[in-house]
């Protein structure tokens, strides 16, 4: 996989993972049955940033109560807590660790996005994947394309078909770089080589 190509590139990389607060489908469940080590972004929470956060929600639950009636209320504030706490987790992890740069699986999810707004507001690279196959409905209804790079260093993308489609979502081309799905690449071949930029069919970069 990625991480381990990385690897024996001579990068250090670590598995960075963040579960949901209601523990949906944790990712880090995954990382242990492969006892493979990973930090995780909570644990750069400190107690000033948590302070800070409980008075940030503190100020707008009256005006989510008002809005959202008491149970949106609840949900909105979960949700606004949530993401505050991980934006300071991401800031105390950059000025803890450092890191060169972010692999992100995706920016269309809660952590992804917030990871890649951090990175960009820190000078630190992002870099991202594209998430599954593109729906026309999808760019229709709520622009999922168009806001697949907003922050992010460089979009991979599965083909040139799906580039065509961010590139007529508004996301420029520097940002965009076919790879081919690289989840694939164990049962595909190695992926893209070349220099050149390549034709993708049927998830296999040919150059």
């Amino acid at each position: 996989d990625i991480v381990t190509a990385l690897r024996r590139r001579g990068h250090d990389v670590q598995l960075l993972t963040a579960n949901n607060a209601i523990n949906i489908d944790p990712s880090a469940a995954y990382l242990l049955t492969r006892n493979e080590p990973f930090v995780h972004l909570y644990d750069y929470i400190n107690g000033v940033g948590v302070q800070k956060v409980d008075a940030l929600v503190d100020e707008h639950i009256s005006n989510l109560s008002n809005t959202l009636g008491d149970f949106g209320a609840y949900w909105g504030m979960f949700s606004l807590r949530e993401a505050l706490l991980v934006y300071h987790a991401v800031h105390c992890l950059i000025d803890k660790e450092k890191p060169q740069a972010f692999l992100i699986l995706h920016e269309n999810n809660f952590w992804g996005r917030i990871i890649a707004l951090v990175a960009k507001l820190r000078g630190v690279a992002c870099y991202a994947f594209q998430e599954g196959l593109l729906r026309k409905s999808d760019q229709d209804n709520w622009n999922k394309q168009g806001l697949s790079c907003d922050s992010s260093t460089m979009l991979f993308c599965w083909s040139e078909i799906a580039r065509q489609q961010y590139l007529d979502a508004g996301i420029p081309d520097k940002k965009l770089l076919v790879t081919g799905p690289c989840h694939l690449d164990k049962y595909h071949g190695k992926g893209v080589t070349s220099s050149e930029r390549p034709i993708v069919k049927i998830g296999r970069a040919h150059v």
